[in-house]
């Protein structure tokens, strides 16, 4: 599980799709979780994302593929207030 918390402004810089990546060596990823459409309506909120997954990795990293308002607005930013990975162990 891992959590994404909006920014405090600018819906749009949002992000809209990503893939969660994970890695025992830092070169070798896996694709762990991927998301498309997500919506963070509200801001200074924590999302929470499940996803199934028994092998323990060294490395996370989260790739955004798009955000919420770079097609509407030309935006090409990414926000976000934190990120957080939950290991259930």
């Amino acid at each position: 599980m891992y959590k994404i918390g909006s920014a405090n402004d600018h819906d749009p810089r949002d992000p809209k799709d990503w893939v969660l990546y994970g890695s025992n060596d830092g070169t070798t990823w896996v694709a762990l979780d991927t998301r498309t459409n997500e919506d963070m309506p509200a801001r200074n909120m924590l999302y929470s994302y499940s996803f199934e997954n028994t092998t323990a990795y060294s490395y996370y990293k989260r790739e955004v593929l798009s955000n919420c308002g770079k097609g509407a607005v030309g935006l090409d930013v990414v926000q976000f207030s934190e990120w957080q990975l939950f290991v259930e162990g």
